[in-house]
Formats: C-alpha cells, sequence, structure tokens
C-alpha cells in the first residue's frame, strides 16, 4: 500500500489538488491519501463541504 500526502496552503490551489487526488485515485492501487491544509485553506474547509466524486 501506498501513503500520499497532499499539501495545500494557497485556497485557489484546491482545484488542482483535488485533481491530483481524483488521478491518483484513478490509477487502481492501494493508496491512503492525506491532506494537509494551513492557512486560509483550514478556513475553506470548515466552511465548505468537500467531496470527490
Amino acid at each position: 500500500m501506498y501513503h500520499a500526502i497532499f499539501h495545500i496552503d494557497e485556497e485557489e490551489k484546491w482545484p488542482l489538488l483535488l485533481g491530483n487526488v481524483k488521478n491518483l485515485m484513478a490509477d487502481n492501487m492501494a493508496v491512503k491519501i492525506e491532506v494537509l491544509a494551513n492557512a486560509a485553506t483550514v478556513l475553506v474547509i470548515s466552511l465548505e463541504s468537500l467531496s470527490i466524486k
């Protein structure tokens, strides 16, 4: 199993980060994905519900 950590600290980069997560998930390999958010992006997570489909 692989373990991937994605870091984000700029609010406008969410689409890029989520695209990267979707691409990794599409590879159909066993992977544990974590997102590390700091600065203004933490506020975005607490105010919005994020979903990956």
